[in-house]
């Protein structure tokens, strides 16, 4: 094969791929960087135009509907990166929670905090009932407080309750093989999903952003994980990656 034949192949393939998962040679996954600031970005086009933007013609306040789906990338982003870091540093789960405490904990409180003292960010008469609820993380079992001190607050707590749970998937994941963990995850995550919308509490905002809901997503991240750690590499084509795009559209 000549040069030219092989800058051809090279090209077709590179024009084919578009995306790829793997680890740099500091372990880190520079296409979930990418992933999270690009879904960063359609969060907060989405609230912006729905929210102040009113006036935009309603095919794109429809459009900017989609950028609620960077939550989802979110949780299988945390799912793949606190997985990844665990089977480099396997941890307890008291240890595992000490972490979280110093490095998301400890600054959601001291937003919350600040939201407390500004008088205009809650003005129920159970002001310091929902401060407590956010310090001892009960709000989200409370529809009252879930959206305390700003609303958009509802993701930490199913995160949290993701770190709840997050050692023990571990422990899952380990007694079972990937096919197993993912499929599993999905039918918990869709029979939540079908009890809650049977018992017409689907707007219900603790219930609907219970972590079982998104949990397809985090353990589907950790597997992501478990490959790249073994060496192997995720690449896509443009129509994986379309028909990826349908399903995860029909399923979010």
């Amino acid at each position: 094969m000549t040069d030219r034949q092989t800058d051809r192949q090279t090209d077709r393939q590179t024009d084919e791929l578009v995306v790829g998962f793997e680890l740099d040679k500091k372990g880190h996954i520079q296409t979930l960087d990418f992933l999270k600031a690009f879904s960063i970005i359609t969060i907060v086009l989405m609230h912006l135009c729905q929210n102040y933007l009113k006036a935009l013609p309603s095919v794109i306040n429809t459009a900017s509907s989609l950028g609620g789906t960077g939550v989802h990338v979110f949780f299988f982003a945390s799912g793949c990166g606190l997985y990844l870091s665990y089977l480099k540093h396997s941890t307890t789960f008291t240890e595992f929670m000490k972490k979280r405490f110093g490095k998301i904990y400890i600054p959601y409180i001291l937003i919350v905090i600040i939201s407390f003292i500004l008088p205009w960010m809650y003005v129920g008469s159970d002001r310091f009932a929902a401060l407590l609820s956010h310090i001892f993380l009960f709000k989200m079992f409370v529809p009252r407080y879930e959206g305390s001190f700003g609303f958009q607050l509802w993701y930490l707590s199913t995160q949290f309750q993701f770190y709840f749970v997050f050692i023990l998937l571990c422990k899952v994941r380990e007694k079972i093989n990937g096919k197993q963990f993912i499929i599993g995850s999905m039918i918990v995550s869709l029979a939540w999903s079908c009890l809650v919308t049977s018992l017409g509490l689907g707007e219900e905002r603790v219930l609907n952003s219970f972590f079982l809901q998104f949990l397809w997503e985090f353990c589907l991240g950790m597997e992501v994980a478990k490959v790249l750690k073994s060496g192997k590499e995720l690449d896509f084509k443009k129509w994986q990656l379309f028909l990826i795009a349908i399903v995860g559209i029909g399923l979010v």
